[in-house]
């Protein structure tokens, strides 16, 4: 299950001012009970949606005890995405490095795109 959080919580909460392990314990912590009880779900995936990056932001990767992960991107565009990937079961927690290939590439995208496309990569186009 994958959710874009934009109810603020990436922006207005004390949690959102949290380093990237301490923000990814307590979403692990937060969500497993609550999904847990529904066998189906083997986790969730979790996003601010495309932050403007407001200061200065680097790329980074978290991993709590449980096999879930936090990143944080920086994209282009003056962007910045962090993406909570929560294990929820055995099945999610054998998946959840396949998605943090996934999105661990996800600053890339944009110039993978233009690429198909036959155009110019983003520094290019946008000095």
């Amino acid at each position: 299950m994958r959710a874009e959080l934009l109810d603020g919580t990436w922006a207005f909460t004390p949690w959102a001012q949290a380093g990237l392990r301490t923000k990814i314990d307590e979403m692990a912590r937060q969500v497993l009970p609550l999904l847990s009880q529904f066998p189906g779900i083997s986790g969730v995936i979790l996003s601010n949606g495309l932050g403007l990056a407001q200061g200065n932001f680097v790329g980074e990767s978290a991993q709590t005890s449980g096999d879930s992960y936090g990143l944080r991107r920086v994209l282009p565009a003056v962007r910045v995405r962090e993406t909570m990937i929560v294990a929820v079961s055995e099945a999610g927690r054998q998946q959840a490095r396949t998605w943090v290939d996934i999105y661990g590439a996800e600053a890339s995208w944009l110039d993978w795109a233009l690429d198909r496309l036959g155009l110019p990569a983003w520094s290019e186009i946008r000095p």
